[in-house]
């Protein structure tokens, strides 16, 4: 598991907050409205039972009737059910943010079930108006709307920091990657690449992926000095980054022993400079490191 940096968590709420503050008030509504009616439901159920009972030898064609509503109930109460249960699974989401490692991708589960709980409700009261079973939700459904509406004005005013060109790859990104991949491609030996995509791409085997690695060896839960020990035989022809390793840069891509390493046996072969997004830092193996065979292979 991650490592977690709890007070990242009062970060990622006020990023919540400031852009979907009105879609979360309208989930929030949509959430006590769920569960009030279901709890309001578990009532009539037993009510129905009642009804059942006494009609049963009286009345059949009451009986069906009966029967049909308690069935409808019950599919009513299965759908609030399911919906509240995912609504609330989903926060698990969101405190799972200040792991290492997380990014705003983890917010798409509770954004699905937050907003499929607004879908919800907004649908069961216009049934529910509908059947004239309860006129209160008309201003329920006409406030929930106004917080969506809110909340598609709201974004509007981000829409240059949410949507913005400068997050969007430019055909300079593209033709960097596809050079670092034609790069990898044509190496004689193993590879290490940053961005495991790229290696699967030059159609190379996946030996490792650096931050997961970095990770659990920062964690004391993998022991790198096998990994350590091929960085300083040569192993690799080809070690690309999307940080200068040889810098003080920060990453979390690799360790600080990663890094000492790389710079103690490799040299900075080539950037590849992409667009405002993508930029490549490509490492081989200087002339005095001669790439040898790992360990592994060895002892075979």
């Amino acid at each position: 598991m991650n490592r977690y940096h709890w007070p990242d968590l009062l970060v990622w709420a006020a990023h919540v907050w400031r852009f979907y503050r009105w879609w979360l008030l309208a989930g929030l509504l949509a959430f006590a409205l769920l569960v009030r009616e279901l709890v309001r439901s578990w009532r009539p159920l037993a009510t129905i039972h009642g009804t059942l009972d006494a009609a049963a030898s009286s009345n059949p064609v009451s009986t069906a009737v009966t029967s049909r509503a308690e069935q409808e109930l019950l599919r009513t109460r299965f759908l609030l059910i399911a919906c509240v249960a995912y609504q609330m699974l989903s926060v698990t989401n969101f405190l799972s943010l200040p792991k290492a490692g997380s990014a705003e991708n983890y917010l798409l589960e509770p954004l699905a079930a937050w907003s499929l709980a607004v879908g919800v409700a907004i649908g069961y009261g216009l049934r529910k108006r509908t059947a004239a079973q309860s006129d209160s939700w008309k201003a329920w459904i006409l406030l929930m709307a106004f917080l969506l509406a809110l909340h598609a004005v709201h974004l509007h005013r981000w829409e240059k920091v949410i949507f913005g060109e400068w997050k969007r790859p430019t055909p300079a990104d593209f033709e960097a990657a596809a050079r670092l991949t034609s790069e990898l491609a044509r190496a004689s030996g193993d590879v290490v690449s940053e961005v495991a995509a790229y290696a699967l791409f030059a159609e190379k085997p996946v030996l490792f992926q650096p931050f997961i690695m970095s990770e659990l060896a920062r964690q004391g839960r993998w022991d790198e000095s096998r990994f350590l020990k091929d960085i300083r035989a040569g192993r690799f022809t080809i070690f690309a980054s999307t940080t200068d390793l040889f810098s003080d840069a920060y990453t979390d891509a690799f360790t600080p022993g990663m890094r000492e390493a790389l710079r103690d046996t490799y040299r900075l072969d080539r950037v590849i400079q992409g667009g405002h997004l993508w930029q490549f830092f490509l490492y081989k193996p200087r002339a005095s490191a001669r790439p040898t065979l790992p360990d592994t292979i060895k002892e075979r």
